[in-house]
């Protein structure tokens, strides 16, 4: 891993509110099926996104999505290299008909 990748890394885990996504998961019952992660449990929710992050940061893959979180990457010229993470509980898409 890169420095720049880890201060990335650093920078979500330092800013991201966990505290928002653990209050809206006990209040809608919104839970894994793998039990090392309790549900809304804050800690176990910043272990669960570093590690995804860290694992898109040494992966092929450009974005990755589990438990409603979903991780992008990206590097270019102008800003260097960036990670986003959401939380998405919900989300629908549409194909054409």
């Amino acid at each position: 891993m890169t420095e720049k990748q880890q201060d990335a890394i650093d920078e979500i885990m330092d800013n991201f509110n966990f505290e928002t996504c653990s209050e809206m998961m006990l209040a809608v019952d919104f839970g894994w099926y793998a039990k090392e992660y309790p549900k809304g449990d804050v800690p176990e929710l910043r272990k669960f996104a570093r590690k995804h992050l860290r694992e898109l940061c040494k992966s092929e893959f450009k974005m990755t999505g589990t438990g409603g979180f979903e991780f992008e990457k990206g590097e270019d010229e102008e800003s260097g290299f960036w990670l986003t993470m959401s939380f998405i509980p919900e989300s629908i898409s549409t194909y054409p008909y």
